[in-house]
């Protein structure tokens, strides 16, 4: 996804065990925004013409789109942490 990982971000790691580990927080936050912010440029461009939608383009962005977020959801779908800290990403 965006080739950073949590080691990534020492300062944000958890130091003693039972603590949230930030650094994970903010990689899997960091994944998720680039999944949307990719789907949406690619979905919503000026550029593209309705004539390479209806060929197929368009159903072939969504389906990436599928399997991406459900990687996302594979990966970082057990991640735990507070039900505030979660919620914006699911």
């Amino acid at each position: 996804m965006t080739g950073l990982s949590s080691k990534d971000f020492p300062s944000l790691q958890s130091i003693a065990s039972g603590e949230e580990d930030l650094a994970k927080i903010y990689q899997a936050t960091l994944d998720l925004t680039q999944l949307y912010s990719n789907v949406h440029d690619v979905l919503y461009s000026g550029m593209r013409t309705n004539a390479q939608m209806i060929m197929g383009d368009y159903v072939k962005y969504v389906d990436d789109f599928r399997a991406a977020i459900s990687r996302w959801n594979r990966i970082w779908g057990t991640l735990t942490c507070r039900c505030l800290t979660k919620a914006p990403l699911f």
